[in-house]
């Protein structure tokens, strides 16, 4: 699900940044980047602004949402994760079939995906097209695990900074359970930072370069 995000000026010219250090850096024919961190650190506004720079080159571009791949539907997965933290981590996301999608952008597939449609709690049966695509963005809190990676972008930003960014979300309200979701997902998170080729830090700086 492609979340409708107002990109501000001063952060298109950061995702331009960006993408022009992407650009001279990876040169590839087909270049796939991932985008990590925490709730409301910034991916969306960050693959989006990014997605747009790419365009802007004359670039075709096709963009996944981790939201889309996880096994069960946002409250019936909060409920899951209310029986036991156990059920919090990377196995919630089926990211077995996020790779066969970066697989099907490489062959230059059409293939079938889903869209998380928050309000209604379910998926939604979509076609993904990646003909003709050039670059694809992939996004989400656990977009370090994936092995199909060429550039991973690591968003050093904690649930603690992150606080004020997710009220003013509007998708979730202060409640001491969810900071409790968010402080162990701040302890698998933050060791992908380790092997991202780019951080970026809280002001939204380019930090350090691992590659």
């Amino acid at each position: 699900m492609e979340e409708r995000i107002s990109l501000k000026k001063d952060y298109m010219e950061f995702a331009l940044k960006l993408c022009n250090k992407i650009s001279s850096e990876w040169k590839k024919d087909k270049l796939v980047i991932g985008i990590t961190g925490e709730s409301g650190s910034g991916k969306s506004v960050t693959g989006l602004g990014l997605k747009e720079a790419f365009q802007s080159k004359g670039l075709k571009v096709a963009y996944l949402q981790m939201d889309d791949y996880f096994h069960l539907p946002p409250l019936t997965n909060h409920q899951n994760r209310q029986k036991s933290f156990d059920n919090i981590g990377p196995h919630e996301v089926d990211l077995q079939e996020l790779e066969k999608h970066i697989t099907s952008f490489f062959n230059n597939e059409e293939t079938l995906g889903r869209e998380c449609v928050f309000s209604e709690n379910q998926f939604l049966e979509k076609t993904i097209s990646f003909k003709d695509k050039t670059v694809l963005i992939v996004e989400g809190t656990y977009i370090g695990e994936l092995e199909k990676l060429d550039v991973l972008v690591f968003i050093d930003r904690d649930y603690k900074e992150t606080l004020k960014n997710r009220m003013e979300r509007g998708r979730e309200a202060f409640d001491p359970f969810i900071e409790k979701v968010l402080d162990i997902e701040h302890n698998i998170i933050k060791k992908y930072k380790s092997h991202s080729n780019i951080v970026i830090d809280s002001n939204y700086n380019i930090e350090k370069n691992y590659a």
